[in-house]
């Protein structure tokens, strides 16, 4: 199974999931992908990942379309 943020985690580490989740599948193994703990590379740099989602208020918070003309940045107490 892929997460949906597995593109953070390939961006950081070089590794791409989806590829390497295909090969395993048809029969190769970690250490032949270079796939093993003493052989991977550092993380290296950051990544962030955002998703807008949208929902109607209205209508009980249901997922809606449409042309985004608001955003609020969350905040409060702990944000």
């Amino acid at each position: 199974r892929v997460q949906v943020e597995h593109t953070i985690t390939e961006e950081i580490t070089g590794v791409d999931i989806v590829q390497s989740q295909i090969l395993i599948a048809s029969g190769k193994t970690l250490p032949e992908l270079g796939l093993v703990q003493e052989e991977m590379a550092e993380p290296s740099g950051f990544a962030m990942q955002c998703r807008v989602t949208t929902e109607n208020p209205s209508q009980d918070f249901r997922p809606d379309t449409g042309v985004i003309d608001v955003f609020r940045m969350p905040a409060g107490m702990g944000i």
